[in-house]
């Protein structure tokens, strides 16, 4: 009576996300399966128009689990929709149901009509084998692509990045620890093929996670590389593939098809020619003459070695149809990307119009020595490939005119450059020398202390003759004509240049003396010079690395103390990246004692000191750090490449939020009164239970004094007695007794029953730390039921 409307119908009307692949084999999911976040909507179907009001629910039941849907849409007509958002707790293998039970919630359904209730007679829904639950797995992978184009047509060349993106349903994190990763194959020079991991560079908190590989001097795949398809639902199952959906505690798919090969990403790392030129200039005009040195740099894309003997070819064209050819010999630049080949020009050579560079295929190259692409730092031997030499030809270079019948004039500096290596990590340290060699193409002898200039990051230095103590060097007494001369500079505290010493034009300099022609002192020498670029295996770092701030980085926890066995830690920062040995330690004020934090780990400028509470320790103010407490306890802090660091620091105050409580809480005494009816157990502070003893006792609705029952026993001469109840307050715990002490018994309350005897911590105080177990604690008698036994008000604890 009353309810003019039923229920005559019910349906899931959601459909599930489609199978997280890009493409599925047989055997995997078909669209039937919900993840996280993923909304199940059931729709109820009545006899009549309805409105709602409120809020009103109905039950699911997902695996053993019942859930509960709320109301979405449909007020104003005969079907209401209701929704649940699927959670990362939820799991069903069979499908869901909807239990036949009346529908929930504060809210109101009626009739549009009569406005009377309607009847939600309760149909229920069978098992729905078409709408699975997995809450366990997040996102999924949509698609990946080649994101990528290479600089040049179709080829990757050298050092290029490959960009891949892989793109989920929705957004994903990557953990900083474990990256994920994608194999693909390529092909080698040697035609072999081969494998190697695509490493994740970007995209955490989006939708498309990037990833990439470089090109390596080995790579040569006309067909491109294939990126191989992953069949690890989880990511992470490997251990190196950690992706979580972005708003939930679940591991996103790594499960995706890859990607087959295409022309369109052909790779090729072998080394190529990227030019040949004459880098020399006449000492006068635009003529060699006799003597004087041609120089030809054949530039590559990336660094290489030289094998065996290797020439240019040069043509001389001094006639109608003659011709003169001459080889320019490799003179240096293996293991960089420039290699120099010479030429000194004789007296019967002439080119009137200007030189010739000789085609690769025609006579460009002579010599059979080998060009190879050199080794990577970590590259394994037996990688290298040999370099593509082809070039064109330079023809009838103007500038670079040839007559061998000309005398040669003052001396003329044919190269300068850096000829001593630093001791660490291509950077010199305080301390060593700088060696500098200018080259010129006549013996020259040197008076005085002529200097060059070299640029060191923001400033520049000079390096002066006869200084040093390295290969070549001479002492300023020693000035033995010679075609080289040779400079130093010894690195001095707080040189720095992180790029690579430079050497800027025409920067050598008399300083007072002279550089002549040894053969004729009064042809003085021209010091005009070509300009050496930074070279970042001469770099320069004398500054020692510094304290640039020191904090406590651990977490106290929402009380803000640490307990004891938890861990202070420390976190000291450097103005640069450092390196660690031994077991540096850092002095804490913890109270009133002092600490030692050691040394634990070390990242880029950060290294990490920590101490572990222990029993005793208190600091209600919280922990402070003196000014210069930090040593090296025998160990060693520095930089990279070996500067030791400065340990002085700031003082850091005492923060409220990194207190300490290393006390246990133990039983003071336990007293009887009220007529024997309650026995209060007062402890020496406040105690607790642990939170998730708390969330257990919600969960499963029983109240904690069943707790407190359960691992506290009093015992009357020989009889247990159960407490009726119990209540903790403070730093006391009532028991309330089923049975009254009576006269002349004597009493004990324990708490090393079966259930308490092996656990630890069931009772706690603010910091976390455990209540030491205690038994036969007699108690004093204080109610109004005497005692004869003399003893009775000795308090005895074992703890």
């Amino acid at each position: 009576a009353g309810h003019e409307a039923e229920m005559t119908q019910m349906s899931v009307v959601s459909e599930p996300a489609p199978a997280p692949f890009v493409e599925r084999n047989p055997d995997d999911p078909d669209g039937d399966v919900y993840h996280v976040g993923q909304a199940i909507r059931i729709s109820a179907t009545f006899s009549q128009r309805l409105r709602v009001s409120g809020e009103v629910t109905m039950d699911v039941a997902i695996g053993d689990s019942v859930r509960t849907a709320t109301y979405h849409r449909g007020s104003g007509t005969n079907i209401l929709v209701f929704k649940y958002e699927v959670t990362p707790t939820d799991m069903d293998t069979d499908g869901i149901s909807v239990p036949a039970t009346d529908w929930g919630g504060s809210g109101s359904v009626r009739t549009t009509h009569s406005n009377f209730d309607a009847e939600f007679t309760p149909l229920g829904l069978a098992t729905q084998s078409d709408h699975k639950v997995d809450g366990s797995l997040g996102p999924w992978v949509t698609g990946v692509e080649i994101a990528s184009t290479p600089a040049s047509g179709s080829t990757y060349r050298y050092g290029e990045k490959v960009w891949i993106d892989v793109k989920f349903s929705g957004p994903v994190r990557v953990e900083s620890g474990n990256r994920p990763f994608l194999a693909y194959n390529y092909q080698t020079a040697d035609g072999e093929t081969r494998q190697k991991r695509a490493g994740y560079k970007s995209g955490s908190g989006t939708s498309t996670l990037r990833l990439s590989f470089p090109v390596e001097s080995n790579f040569k795949d006309d067909d491109g590389p294939s990126i191989l398809s992953a069949y690890v639902d989880v990511a992470g199952s490997s251990g190196e593939r950690r992706v979580w959906a972005l708003d939930h505690e679940v591991r996103a798919s790594w499960r995706m098809k890859g990607i087959e090969a295409g022309t369109d990403h052909k790779l090729n790392g072998e080394p190529y020619v990227k030019s040949v030129a004459i880098t020399s200039t006449p000492e006068q005009g635009k003529t060699y003459r006799r003597a004087e040195v041609i120089r030809i740099t054949a530039t590559f894309d990336q660094k290489v070695t030289v094998e065996g003997t290797l020439n240019k070819g040069l043509r001389f064209t001094h006639g109608d149809n003659e011709y003169t050819n001459r080889r320019a010999g490799y003179a240096s630049g293996s293991g960089t990307r420039a290699l120099v080949f010479e030429y000194t020009v004789r007296r019967q050579d002439k080119d009137p119009d200007g030189l010739s560079i000789l085609h690769s295929n025609n006579n460009g190259w002579g010599g059979g020595g080998k060009i190879w692409s050199a080794l990577a730092t970590g590259q394994a031997s037996g990688t290298q490939v040999q370099a593509d030499r082809s070039h064109g030809e330079t023809v009838d270079a103007s500038n670079h005119k040839v007559n061998g019948e000309l005398d040669p004039i003052r001396p003329a500096i044919s190269s300068i450059g850096i000829v001593t290596d630093p001791d660490s990590l291509g950077t010199y340290t305080a301390g060593e020398w700088i060696g500098v060699k200018a080259t010129f193409h006549k013996n020259v002898v040197v008076t005085g202390t002529p200097q060059v200039e070299l640029s060191m990051g923001a400033q520049t230095k000079n390096a002066l003759f006869g200084q040093g103590s390295f290969e070549g060097s001479v002492r300023p007494g020693n000035r033995n004509p010679g075609p080289n001369v040779f400079f130093g500079y010894r690195v001095q505290e707080g040189d720095i240049d992180t790029s690579g010493i430079a050497i800027g034009e025409n920067k050598l300099a008399l300083n007072g003396g002279a550089i002549n022609n040894a053969a004729d002192s009064s042809n003085t020498a021209d010091l005009d010079h070509d300009a050496l670029a930074a070279d970042a295996g001469q770099k320069v770092d004398a500054v020692a690395p510094a304290v640039s701030s020191i904090a406590i980085s651990s977490d106290a926890g929402e009380d803000a103390f640490y307990a004891v066995g938890d861990s202070i830690e420390v976190t000291v920062t450097f103005t640069e990246e450092i390196t660690v040995t031994g077991a540096p330690q850092l002095g804490l004020a913890v109270g009133s004692n002092a600490r030692s934090a050691g040394y634990r780990a070390a990242e880029g400028a950060a290294a990490v000191l920590s101490y572990v509470v222990q029993e005793g320790d208190t600091d209600n103010d919280g922990v402070s750090i003196e000014a210069d407490t930090l040593s090296l306890n025998g160990g060693a802090i520095g930089d990279v490449i070996g500067n030791a660091a400065s340990l002085g620091h700031e003082a850091v105050a005492a923060d409220a939020d990194h207190k300490v409580d290393g006390v246990y809480p133990t039983l003071s005494d336990a007293v009887s009164f009220s007529e024997g009816t309650y026995i209060n157990l007062n402890f020496s502070e406040r105690i607790t239970v642990p939170p998730i003893l708390r969330t257990i006792s919600s969960f499963v609705n029983v109240e904690l004094d069943r707790f407190y029952i359960a691992v506290l026993s009093v015992k009357m001469g020989d009889e247990l007695v159960k407490p009726r109840s119990a209540t903790l307050t403070g730093s006391r715990l009532r028991l309330n007794l089923a049975a009254p002490l009576t006269a002349g018994q004597r009493t004990w309350v324990s708490y090393d029953n079966i259930f308490a005897r092996d656990a630890a911590g069931l009772f706690i105080d603010r910091a976390g730390n455990p209540l030491a177990n205690f038994s036969n604690t007699w108690v004093i008698n204080q109610s109004d039921v005497s005692d004869e036994e003399s003893d009775v008000g000795e308090l005895k604890l074992s703890l």
